[in-house]
């Protein structure tokens, strides 16, 4: 599973890395936007949204977790591309 920082970078095409992980990350949060996935879609797609869209339906628009730690924790692992 990717970490929030991770599936903002795909979404802005950045390059993987912890600066951009910052940077991409912020800018979706100043943005009031949220990294995120269909129910039924692929996790490895992401798509950014409303923050609020994504909190009035969370079972539709899955979330990612915000670190690496919340993610393993899940029994998922995080991919660097």
């Amino acid at each position: 599973m990717l970490t929030f920082n991770q599936a903002a970078c795909m979404i802005y095409g950045e390059i993987q890395n912890a600066e951009n992980f910052q940077s991409c990350g912020r800018m979706l949060k100043d943005a009031n936007l949220v990294p995120t996935y269909l129910h039924n879609g692929d996790p490895l797609r992401p798509m950014a949204i409303g923050k609020l869209v994504q909190q009035r339906n969370p079972v539709v628009y899955r979330s990612y977790p915000e670190d690496e730690s919340q993610s393993e924790s899940e029994g998922n692992h995080c991919i660097l591309l």
